[in-house]
């Protein structure tokens, strides 16, 4: 029965993070053509997106989440105890910038709070995934 669970949970991991690299793809997309953004909500997307906390180190925050959330794919095969690690800081990333859009911008990128809230589930299912293993373990 864990097994299932572990199998379910890590085929939900793998397809979210491949979610995440499509978003990462699209912001990167928009980013470079210039071209007019799907924005659920308002217009906010591309003043979230160009804003000084749409860059770090003067690159743009996709380029990263695009080379993070490839790592992840990878590393989820690799290393479950760094995968947990990954996870946790990408959803600590994730928190910092929800908070900066609602609270210091004013300002929501429906397409970056996607990105944000999935990884949330990411590091919470990653989190579960964890527990199960090491309780399997006797650790």
């Amino acid at each position: 029965m864990k097994k299932n669970k572990e199998k379910i949970i890590g085929k939900i991991l793998i397809s979210l993070i491949i979610i995440e690299i499509i978003f990462s793809l699209y912001l990167l997309y928009v980013g470079v053509t210039n071209e007019t953004q799907i924005c659920v909500k308002g217009e906010s997307c591309s003043e979230v997106q160009n804003s000084s906390y749409g860059e770090l180190f003067g690159i743009q925050l996709p380029y990263y989440s695009l080379v993070c959330f490839v790592a992840l794919i990878l590393i989820y095969f690799w290393n479950k105890k760094l995968f947990l690690i990954g996870t946790l800081l990408g959803g600590l990333f994730a928190i910092y910038l929800i908070f900066v859009q609602l609270f210091v911008l004013k300002k929501i990128c429906t397409t970056c709070m996607m990105v944000d809230i999935i990884m949330l589930l990411i590091t919470t299912l990653s989190c579960f995934l964890y527990v199960i293993k090491t309780k399997k373990n006797g650790r």
